[in-house]
């Protein structure tokens, strides 16, 4: 399923629901796509979340960082993830969903990839194990976004690196793979995509 695809879904489940005639379900026809349908009106039933992107072009005064920028820029000194949990929580807030990686190919977390990330940054503290950690404290929901586009390996994206001929072994698959076993619940794999997932 593409991104039209999904937000399609998501504008049926969400008409059907306002006209309250018509179930969900019956939209759809086949079993793959009423479990993609479920899973969308499972988000949209969440209603009010937070959507955090932080990453490179915070520093830098752009929209999309610079991938050839130095990962030293990366210092969010008062960062306080506690903080952005208690927010959420005061605003009647149901979830929170931070961008773990942008286009720009820097990693919120001490990724063994390769990417550009925090291990490299002068603020090193893995941020998406301090947002998981205050936002399920609160129980929140969290889901996290992870891009797969990758400025920093080539544009368009490069999904595996050079000679890499196998699907689930390029560094956007080894990232989702880390970012699911080390802060997912573990009982299955992430699908990489451009939409937020649920953890």
């Amino acid at each position: 399923m593409n991104r039209r695809e999904f937000t399609g879904g998501l504008a049926a489940a969400a008409l059907s629901a306002s006209l309250g005639t018509t179930s969900a379900a019956a939209i759809v026809g086949n079993a793959s796509e009423l479990s993609m349908l479920e899973a969308q009106q499972r988000f949209l039933d969440l209603r009010f979340g937070m959507y955090i992107h932080l990453n490179m072009a915070t520093f830098e005064q752009r929209e999309w960082g610079d991938p050839s920028a130095s990962s030293a820029l990366f210092n969010p000194k008062s960062l306080d993830t506690d903080q952005w949990a208690h927010a959420a929580c005061s605003a009647g807030m149901a979830y929170g969903c931070l961008t773990t990686k942008h286009h720009d190919g820097f990693c919120l977390w001490p990724t063994a990839t390769g990417s550009a990330c925090v291990k490299d940054a002068t603020y090193k503290r893995d941020i998406v194990r301090a947002y998981v950690d205050s936002f399920r404290s609160q129980g929140l929901k969290t889901c996290l976004y992870f891009s797969i586009l990758d400025s920093a390996r080539g544009h368009p994206a490069v999904l595996r690196d050079a000679g890499e001929d196998r699907p689930g072994e390029g560094p956007a698959d080894r990232a989702t793979d880390e970012l699911w076993r080390d802060y997912g619940t573990g009982d299955r794999r992430m699908e990489r995509c451009l939409e937020p997932i649920e953890l």
